[in-house]
């Protein structure tokens, strides 16, 4: 690992720099969520929020059904502009980086001993399983608009509103 210095830890840490640049890395991730949490919590709208969570969890296990082989298509029946595989995605991530920011935290000020590693290991390496079942299942789809919409232009064609989220496409055609 001495070979991975390059320039003192600048571009290639070694596992001394790993440690500080996780350690810089989750203060910002933190500051952001923060940040999100509370444009969320402050504006009107609250759409991400599971609504009906039994069929919002029942649509999240088909997605998981669909992304291994075993549905032929993803459901779709959700209201509003979110499917319920994203509400669920979204609550849990929440609750998840939450947990794992809270233990990391105790951990960097040693309130909590090394021995419950596992306490901060396992959200950690959950938010991640979900962060790849999130990116997966839209790979699955073979979404390209999607994928699209999320990271390059940030807004959705009334086209695929229309086949994606029908009940959401009527309540902003009534407005």
């Amino acid at each position: 690992f001495l070979n991975f210095g390059v320039y003192g830890d600048k571009f290639i840490p070694t596992p001394n720099g790993i440690l500080n640049v996780h350690i810089w890395s989750s203060l910002i991730f933190i500051v952001l969520g923060l940040i999100h949490l509370t444009i969320h919590i402050f504006s009107k709208d609250k759409e991400i929020l599971p609504v009906k969570t039994a069929q919002d969890f029942k649509s999240f296990l088909h997605s998981g059904l669909y992304l291994i082989g075993f549905a032929r298509q993803e459901d779709y029946r959700s209201s509003g502009r979110f499917s319920g595989r994203q509400r669920i995605t979204y609550t849990a991530l929440v609750y998840i980086l939450g947990l794992t920011a809270i233990t990391g935290v105790l951990f960097y000020s040693n309130l909590l001993s090394d021995d419950l590693s596992l306490v901060h290991i396992i959200p950690g390496g959950l938010s991640i399983m979900v962060l790849l079942f999130h990116f997966l299942i839209t790979i699955r789809k073979h979404d390209i608009v999607g994928l699209r919409c999320a990271f390059i232009d940030g807004k959705i064609p009334r086209g695929y509103a229309r086949k994606k989220s029908p009940i959401w496409l009527k309540d902003i055609n009534k407005k």
